[in-house]
């Protein structure tokens, strides 16, 4: 588990992941904004971004941020190999 905001910890109530990977290490890890960050990971020489991303509200001026931020910090090349994973609270029915 990475977290961007505080040191990690174990509590009841919460969600997570474990991810163990063999052969793979994190070169990159950088704080976006309070809601998200990204990380670099090599796996067996091919590279994989991943951005973890908790929104508040959902809202479509959020979901702009978070993609010019990632567009700002990730080359072209780099946003081929990028999966964007986490709540974004979007509720569909609201305007």
């Amino acid at each position: 588990m990475v977290r961007f905001d505080r040191e990690a910890s174990v509590s009841l109530g919460y969600g997570g992941t474990l991810v163990a990977l063999k052969n793979a290490f994190f070169t990159r890890k950088a704080r976006l904004s309070s809601d998200y960050g990204v990380l670099k990971i090599i796996i067996q020489n091919y590279s994989l971004w991943i951005v973890n991303v908790y929104l508040s509200r959902g809202s479509k001026t959020q979901i702009q941020e978070l993609f010019m931020n990632i567009h700002s910090y990730l080359s072209t090349d780099d946003m081929k190999f990028l999966i964007v994973i986490g709540d974004f609270n979007v509720k569909p029915w609201r305007k």
